[in-house]
Formats: C-alpha cells, structure tokens, sequence
C-alpha cells in the first residue's frame, strides 16, 4: 500500500500537465484533493460534490477524469 500512495503522490504532482481525458486512480484523486480515505471519496462523489467514478475495463478499480476532477475542485460539480 504504500508503494502505491508513493506513486500516486508523483502523479498527483504532474496533475496540472495531464490532459483532462486522462484517467486517475482513486489514489491519485485523494492526493490532489487532500482527502485520507477513499470513504470520503465515495461520501462525496455519493452527494454530488465529486462527478461519478468509471470503473476501469475488467478490473474492480474505479477512475476519474482529470476535466471533472478539475471541473469539481473550481466548483462546477453539484452547483446546478
């Protein structure tokens, strides 16, 4: 696990060079936006303050674009 908090803080460090169909990993989008537990992630993406996860092609992981998590930290996910 903590190899891959590793690779997820370089990733999140390249987050403002990536294009926005980019997929991230759920440990990416917790690195950029601060959060400590995938709970939060799923409370938030649940209320709408997140827009919703994909889950990757024959895997149990989930992923973001990088468009809505940018879309979501300028507040544009939920306000309407």
């Amino acid at each position: 696990m903590k190899n891959s908090r590793i690779k997820a803080a370089a990733a999140a460090q390249t987050f403002d060079t990536l294009p926005d169909s980019a997929r991230i990993k759920s440990t990416v989008v917790m690195q950029v936006l601060g959060v400590e537990s995938l709970v939060t992630l799923w409370r938030w993406e649940k209320s709408g303050r997140l827009p919703p996860s994909k889950k990757i092609a024959g895997s149990r992981h989930k992923s973001w674009s990088v468009g809505e998590i940018r879309s979501a930290l300028r507040g544009e996910v939920g306000a309407a």
